[in-house]
């Protein structure tokens, strides 16, 4: 591997952790459910593959909170938000008819990883 692609593979876990570490801030902030939400709107897609084109919704109980750009594809990850075993809601994260899913892996591993964990810091929040 080439110092260029580990360059690159260490600017998108950098990504990676700057947001898990701007969500756990947020879950943790003194402000209302409804603006943590709409900054972990926010927050999520600049850890993507394509932040540009990345777009997150958040459905919590029967309350649906979804960013501007809101555009619904078949290009999703989602992620149920759980507590003690039951479903609250789900976060789901989309990318617009801009990518191209058949050149790309769409949600690698890690970005998965990271909207479970978001999802499960909101689980944690709603005691």
């Amino acid at each position: 591997m080439d110092n260029e692609t580990k360059y690159k593979i260490l600017e998108k876990k950098a990504k990676e952790l700057e947001c898990l570490y701007k969500c756990r801030e947020i879950v943790s902030s003194d402000v209302s459910i409804e603006k943590k939400i709409a900054l972990i709107l926010q927050a999520l897609p600049s850890a993507m593959q394509f932040p540009e084109n990345c777009f997150v919704k958040i459905r919590l109980n029967d309350k649906s909170f979804p960013d501007i750009k809101f555009e619904n594809t078949d290009m999703s990850y989602k992620s149920e938000i759980l507590f003690d075993s039951q479903s609250l809601g789900q976060i789901e994260v989309f990318y617009n008819s801009k990518i191209n899913n058949d050149e790309y892996i769409l949600f690698l591993d890690e970005e998965k990883k990271l909207i479970d964990t978001v999802s499960a810091l909101l689980g944690n929040l709603i005691i």
